[in-house]
């Protein structure tokens, strides 16, 4: 027990990666890397109660995203038997540079593209965990850094600290805060967004995740409004994408032929990834006269096609054949 309370006491604050806090007992709550139990350790102890207090200010949200001595903190609560509990992971400090993630080269030429990603829409994809909110704020980033300008992003919660100057350009983040019905929180925030770009200048839009009908359509139209739009969404494959965007863009309200008109014009990159066994495996699709071809249809038959068909070209080390039509 004495070697336990040592290795407690000897952990900072900024060393914890992990910690799960009984809100009506935060003194017995558990942290991780060491998995154990902080009872009798008082520095630690407060620590547990302040999470608790600051979690007070998001009552309305189960996810969401405080800092603690500046350290960001992401927290989930979730019920145990009677008790709530709060899930609490410490946040990034600083926003990976792009070329640290492993993404094939081709992929980084295209992002560094200022004429191709002028404006339009870029998707993030993969299941939960498989670092789509990482690579989509080193994206941000990357364009900032290239074209310079303002980006806004829209999060819940926000995940990575892009808020400031980043190379050439400024980026401001916004919360949503749970203070208001989603939907309507979200077109506020979208609304004032889109009103604050320096005139002349595109500018990017960053959406946190797409996970219902309204935010779909939120940011189609935004991809068409001058600005480069840049969201994640939970999807297997880019079919899958394409399949889950237009539903649920079509559920709220624009029609199918509104939604597949919007995508030949606006949609530039598709980027779908895993992590397995700690290496990034990523599959791509970018706009190229035959995408624009089957959206301009307004089915996806030959999408799978064309996805095999840029792979063949990217694995032959083959510049990307881009429209930037």
């Amino acid at each position: 027990m004495t070697s336990d309370k040592t290795d407690l006491e000897q952990l900072s604050f900024s060393e914890i990666t992990d910690w799960y806090i009984h809100i009506d007992h935060p003194d017995d709550s558990i942290i991780y890397p060491l998995g154990k139990r902080i009872t009798g350790i008082q520095r630690l102890e407060a620590y547990a109660h302040r999470i608790v207090a600051a979690s007070e200010k998001h009552t309305q949200h189960d996810d969401f995203s405080v800092r603690i001595d500046k350290t960001p903190l992401r927290i989930s609560r979730f019920k145990d038997v009677d008790s709530i509990v709060l899930s609490v992971r410490r946040g990034e400090q600083e926003v990976p540079n792009l070329n640290s993630l492993s993404l094939p080269r081709y992929v980084i030429k295209i992002i560094e593209d200022n004429r191709f990603l002028k404006t339009g829409l870029i998707i993030l994809s993969g299941a939960h965990g498989g670092g789509k909110s990482t690579t989509s704020a080193a994206i941000v980033k990357r364009r900032l850094e290239c074209a310079g300008g303002i980006a806004r992003t829209i999060e819940d919660p926000i995940e990575f600290p892009l808020s400031g100057a980043q190379g050439k350009g400024f980026c401001f983040q916004t919360e949503i805060t749970g203070m208001k019905e989603y939907d309507e929180e979200m077109a506020e925030e979208v609304r004032k967004a889109m009103r604050g770009y320096p005139t002349g200048n595109h500018g990017i839009l960053m959406f946190g995740e797409v996970r219902d009908s309204f935010t779909a359509a939120e940011a189609l139209r935004a991809s068409l409004a001058g600005r480069l739009v840049i969201c994640t969404i939970h999807a297997n494959t880019i079919e899958d994408v394409l399949f889950r965007v237009v539903s649920r863009a079509e559920s709220a309200t624009m029609n199918k032929s509104e939604v597949f008109d919007i995508l030949k014009s606006s949609l530039r990159l598709i980027i779908n990834q895993e992590i397995t066994h700690g290496k990034l495996h990523v599959t791509t699709m970018y706009r190229t006269r035959k995408l624009a071809s089957i959206l301009h249809s307004g089915r996806l038959d030959g999408i799978v096609d064309e996805v095999n068909r840029q792979n063949i070209n990217n694995n032959h080390n083959r510049d990307p054949e881009l429209s930037y039509a």
